[in-house]
């Protein structure tokens, strides 16, 4: 495996393991290059469940304030799949280099 292969290889297995134990995500899967059906995807992307919501649109934020709840009775609602680039803080990601992914 080449050096590069490799370095991705682990930031993947760390980035997975830190989402699963210390954030308390779910339904973890890994989406790489060797399991992509067409071959186009240049490394690893990572899909899951957050234990709550992440995003709420502003309009469901309107919605929540009009009818009295508050807006962070997000996390009753359930969560939804989230996708993630394992990236290491010292690498440089271009726009060209995020869009190819």
């Amino acid at each position: 495996m080449e050096p590069h292969n490799l370095h991705i290889s682990h930031l993947t297995a760390l980035v997975v393991d830190n989402l699963r134990d210390q954030h308390d995500w779910t339904n973890i899967r890994v989406q790489s290059p060797a399991n992509n059906v067409d071959g186009h995807l240049p490394r690893p992307v990572l899909s899951g469940l957050p234990p709550r919501r992440i995003y709420v649109h502003p309009d469901e934020q309107i919605e929540a304030l009009q009818s009295g709840q508050p807006v962070d009775t997000q996390a009753a609602q359930r969560p939804e799949l989230e996708w993630v680039v394992p990236v290491h803080i010292t690498e440089k990601l271009s726009l060209r280099k995020f869009s190819a992914i």
